[in-house]
């Protein structure tokens, strides 16, 4: 069992144990806000070491609850790392194999539950700002030819179904309860914060909790930042692009810090539990820190991400986890943490970490597992061991996911393994497969079953 560490003053303490007895006097159920960025590396936020990124809000968030070491995304790229968060679920067992491209198939079926359902049930308002990407139009323009928002449980939303179109400067993209609104004026994460600051003003309702996805555009490609921050890191000798995207991480984290204080001035943060996290590792060169690989691949770098929670008298003050955890241990969490009477009845791989939000201890039950069409394929995380499998064959060299995809992946499977012991190897520069065949054949078995099974249970799209 990992240890939780923390860095608190006798204050602190003091101040947790008084507040303590008067939150659990209190009725009702916590508003959960979700803040996701997109492509975000795991060493891209000052508080995570960046030595060229400016993050004050988030680095005040962190300061405030709780820094997460070992937190992984649901994969290493954007609709399957969105679904594992949004239904607890292995992302290929809900048929999310890939970064959903347009005029395809693939969605995030109305037959799985998600959050915004499982919360809507229990009485909650529910909202959704910013980027989606797990399916919303088709080819046929503005025909509604997959499930919307509204079919997957939100009350409101403000979303593009993938990235901020043509940059973050001005998007075009947007769509508003299945309605497009057309070109605006400024920066997505700043419209996305508008919007969000809006729905609270004009239609929370204060004798319900609610619950809200902020899921920024940034710092996606095609990278846009306003001036104000970029000249520092042009000043600084940074390229354009990478000034760019240094500045679309600065500029989110001044969207997430407008959020934040209107939530204060609603007195509304008292009882909020706030996670911020992203939906995969970076492909910029050094944002993923020491980390192996990068976007795209099932090394660290690709799928170990930056995660910070904070809960007002639950969540303890400057307080790290270790613990391995992630993105798809939202949904049961979420679901333990409202005493949801719907049924978990059903294939869930995530599990209920809100211990560690509790700052005890936890023993996972269940390994985490991410599949990626490349090469080296799976990545299974038990403990402090890594195995990572590669598949007996070369699948079709392209990035998008079709039908070759779906035929290969089928018919592929682990067959050669390497292994990692992340406590002492963090970069994955020592394969110590060799040295622990035991280890390797217990993981191995369970990652070829989850391979298999999963795949199985997500099905195909062109049959």
């Amino acid at each position: 069992m990992r240890i939780i560490k923390y860095k608190r003053t006798f204050f602190s303490l003091l101040v947790v144990t008084i507040t303590t007895f008067c939150i659990n006097a209190q009725t009702g159920k916590p508003n959960i806000v979700i803040l996701l960025a997109d492509d975000l590396g795991y060493s891209d936020l000052s508080c995570y070491g960046s030595t060229n990124v400016l993050t004050p809000v988030l680095d005040s968030l962190a300061a405030k609850g709780m820094k997460f070491t070992d937190f992984y995304a649901g994969s290493c790229v954007c609709s399957p790392s969105r679904a594992a968060l949004m239904t607890g679920k292995n992302a290929t067992r809900t048929g999310i194999y890939s970064w959903i491209p347009a005029d395809e198939p693939m969605h995030l079926r109305l037959s799985e539950v998600t959050i915004p359902e499982i919360l809507k049930e229990a009485g909650y308002q529910t909202a959704h700002f910013g980027k989606w990407h797990l399916g919303l139009y088709g080819s046929e323009g503005d025909s509604w030819i997959l499930p919307s928002l509204t079919d997957h449980g939100f009350d409101y939303w403000f979303a593009t179904d993938c990235n901020a179109m043509p940059t973050h400067k001005n998007p075009v993209n947007f769509i508003r309860n299945g309605v497009p609104v057309g070109k605006q004026k400024g920066f997505a994460c700043q419209l996305v914060a508008d919007e969000t600051i809006d729905w609270l003003k004009s239609s929370y309702d204060p004798t319900e909790p609610f619950y809200l996805n902020v899921w920024f555009n940034e710092p996606h490609e095609i990278v846009a930042a306003p001036e104000m921050y970029k000249k520092r890191h042009l000043e600084n000798g940074i390229d354009e692009h990478m000034a760019n995207y240094y500045g679309c991480i600065e500029n989110m984290d001044h969207a997430v810090g407008r959020i934040l204080r209107e939530l204060d001035k609603m007195n509304a943060l008292e009882n909020t539990l706030v996670i911020f996290s992203s939906d995969n590792g970076s492909k910029q060169a050094g944002s993923n820190g020491i980390l192996r690989g990068m976007k795209s691949e099932v090394w660290e770098g690709g799928i170990r991400v930056p995660t910070i929670v904070t809960w007002n008298n639950h969540v303890p003050v400057q307080s790290i986890c270790s613990d391995p955890c992630g993105l798809i241990d939202l949904f049961p969490t979420i679901h333990s943490m409202i005493n949801s009477e719907h049924k978990l009845d059903y294939k869930i791989d995530g599990i209920n970490i809100l211990p560690l939000f509790h700052g005890e201890g936890l023993k996972r039950d269940k390994p985490l597992y991410v599949f990626y069409h490349r090469p080296a394929a799976a990545s299974l995380r038990d403990g402090d061991w890594t195995l990572i499998g590669h598949l007996n064959e070369r699948g079709p060299e392209i990035n998008y996911f079709g039908e070759k995809q779906m035929e290969f992946i089928q018919g592929a499977f682990p067959a050669t393994f390497e292994l990692y012991n992340l406590h002492d190897d963090i970069e994955q520069q020592h394969d110590v497969a060799g040295q622990n065949p035991h280890i390797v054949d217990r993981m191995k078995e369970e990652m070829i079953r989850l391979y298999s099974e999963t795949i199985e249970d997500g099905g195909n799209w062109y049959k």
